[in-house]
């Protein structure tokens, strides 16, 4: 079945690696058609769940409504699309680090994914058992509690005011990625600071709202045990 999907001119380069990620994780051929990529699938469902390439021959699904939400909560489209670029998919194991509110695990649950939520703030995740039914877990995401692995770990690094950070967010980033490589055997992906200095990653840069930009990176885990 032929699916087509409008790149999105505001963010191009994100629009397109969500189309590739939803390929690779339906196993669905990819193509050009003019400013369009065509999807070749078993069912047009794929394309449907896309958050910033557009479906061109139905509405996309509607965005889940928090039930609880604090400034810092990431909205339910940016959500949807970091779960896609971790390619989250029926019977997946996904890891949220600064699991904050949920949206993101919250999205991932949605399309069938197993979800693991990590907050070092219990307050967060309070917040987040209202959003979603992910396992949460209280833990430092520098050292984490976890012997297997898991398929993709996807999260929005803890920025502002009202996060809970002890010492650098590049510092914690960084401690994460790391030990994300014992555990996670798929594709990691953060949304960061625009400041964040990372070149061996792959990354779109995203404008938010006021000034503020972020960096969605990708990067490939070596793998943890089976």
């Amino acid at each position: 079945m032929r699916c087509r999907l409008s790149l999105n001119k505001r963010h191009g380069c994100l629009s397109r690696e969500e189309a590739v990620s939803l390929a690779e994780a339906y196993g669905c051929s990819l193509g050009e058609e003019g400013p369009a990529v065509v999807l070749e699938c078993s069912d047009c469902a794929v394309a449907r769940r896309a958050a910033f390439a557009r479906p061109a021959e139905s509405p996309r699904d509607k965005p889940l409504e928090m039930r609880e939400r604090s400034v810092v909560t990431m909205d339910a489209l940016t959500a949807r699309l970091l779960a896609n670029l971790a390619m989250s998919r029926p019977l997946s194991r996904v890891l949220e680090p600064f699991v904050g509110s949920g949206a993101i695990a919250a999205e991932a649950e949605r399309y069938g994914a197993y979800v693991v939520g990590v907050d070092i703030d219990i307050s967060m995740l309070r917040r987040a058992a209202r959003n979603t039914s992910a396992d949460l877990v209280q833990a430092d995401s520098r050292i984490l509690p976890f012997r297997r692995a898991f398929d993709a770990a996807v999260g929005d690094a803890p920025y502002g005011r009202m996060s809970v950070v002890e010492g650098d967010v590049e510092g914690l980033v960084r401690q994460f990625l790391d030990e994300a490589m014992s555990v996670v055997k798929g594709r990691v992906v953060l949304a960061l600071p625009i400041y964040f200095d990372a070149p061996q990653l792959r990354s779109c840069a995203m404008y938010i709202h006021g000034g503020l930009y972020r960096v969605i990176a990708l990067a490939q885990s070596g793998g943890g045990p089976s």
